[in-house]
């Protein structure tokens, strides 16, 4: 028996007729926790960054982001799961 191997780059979430790697949402997550705390990048935020892909208006909060963010990834780690188990 031959078990198939996810890798993060394999695992894709279409967003407005974008395909973005369920990695960079992780990703996304972690630095607007960061962002929410008061710490500052260079160049864009991540808050816009992550409005922009995911079609929230300018000037959405940081908290309603990541929790768009965090509803996404539960999805996906939802969807994880029920292929890991059929």
């Amino acid at each position: 028996e031959t078990m198939t191997t996810l890798r993060p780059h394999d695992i894709v979430v279409e967003i407005n007729g974008e395909t973005i790697p369920a990695y960079t949402i992780a990703t996304w997550k972690a630095a607007l926790k960061l962002e929410a705390l008061g710490m500052k990048r260079r160049g864009q935020s991540v808050n816009t960054i992550a409005c922009s892909y995911l079609g929230l208006p300018k000037g959405t909060k940081i908290a309603h982001t990541l929790a768009v963010v965090t509803d996404i990834l539960e999805q996906v780690y939802q969807t994880i799961a029920e292929h890991a188990i059929s």
